[in-house]
């Protein structure tokens, strides 16, 4: 199916730089939705809606959208067919293969795919996990450098306040049996946690969105150190950008490194997309941030 793009502008936001700014359409009436997003290389983008349907691009620079594909996931919880039988919310990749895991809400499973999720390599759905909410699930999942899985829930509370979270020693789809560790993590009046990514000095990057009644959407990045979760006390971040109005007030949910950065820039850059809600006042916006001077240095709130 076609897909076009129309370029925002770029704007500064508080230390984090908004280099491009693109809404993406497409006639195909199973466009938008998206809740995940991950990159399969250098602007090729993989969107994920909550449909378990996925969208596949890539935007030159100057705005062309080349090589669209919409098409349903060959595998995953359920039949495929509704929101909650594969209720897709969250994406992360890598390891030597170049692997995908998918989160699921309502089924709360981790799945894990090949690097063009054109193949399941297998699924799990931890013990713990099984006791969150349907609707709150794993809405962010990251693979850390190390090995090690991070998992956000949206609205499922943790032990110690603010929502569950786990972090899994290693890929738990191989290593099903595995405990993780329990834990709490306290957005602190940033709204519900969407997705989070490790950036390359180790900090992870959590976004966030809020909606008040008759009020905009509010996005929020923050970073926090993994080295201080603890099962004991909540684990804190720290904000560097707000987006809402006058600028972008949309629901981003999806996040992912810009995998053509340079690793050792000191300004690394990320990618978000937004879920339109398949509404037709709301849009698909893919945002590219240059993340501020240092930030993968910097310490998170303790």
């Amino acid at each position: 199916e076609p897909a076009s793009s129309t370029e925002l502008g770029p704007t500064e936001l508080g230390g984090a730089m908004v280099a491009e700014a693109w809404v993406i359409d497409s006639p195909n009436s199973d466009f938008g939705g998206y809740s995940a997003l991950a990159l399969s290389g250098d602007r090729q983008f993989i969107l994920a809606r909550d449909t378990g349907k996925i969208a596949r691009l890539t935007l030159a620079r100057d705005g062309t959208v080349s090589r669209p594909f919409i098409g349903a996931l060959a595998a995953g919880p359920g039949i495929g067919k509704g929101k909650g039988a594969r209720d897709l919310e969250s994406l992360t990749s890598g390891g030597p293969n170049g692997a995908v895991w998918a989160g699921y809400e309502h089924s709360n499973q981790i799945w894990r795919f090949n690097h063009d999720l054109s193949r399941a390599q297998g699924h799990v759905g931890p013990r713990i996990m099984r006791e969150w909410n349907s609707n709150g699930g794993a809405e962010s999942l990251a693979r850390l450098s190390d090995g090690r899985f991070l998992v956000l829930a949206e609205t499922t509370g943790g032990p110690h306040g603010g929502t569950a979270g786990l972090l899994f020693a290693a890929d738990p789809v191989a290593h099903p049996r595995s405990a993780p560790l329990s834990f709490s993590y306290d957005s602190q009046g940033k709204g519900r946690a969407t997705d989070a990514v490790q950036l390359p000095g180790g900090m992870v990057l959590i976004l966030h969105r809020s909606l008040t009644l008759f009020g905009p959407w509010i996005s929020t990045l923050a970073i926090a150190d993994p080295a201080l979760i603890r099962a004991d006390r909540p684990w804190h971040s720290r904000t560097i950008a707000t987006f809402t109005r006058p600028y972008l007030s949309e629901n981003f949910e999806g996040l992912a490194l810009d995998v053509g950065a340079d690793a050792n820039a000191p300004r690394p850059s990320v990618w978000m997309v937004s879920d339109d809600n398949i509404a037709n006042w709301q849009r698909t916006v893919l945002l590219k941030i240059n993340l501020p001077d240092g930030v993968m240095r910097a310490p998170a709130h303790r």
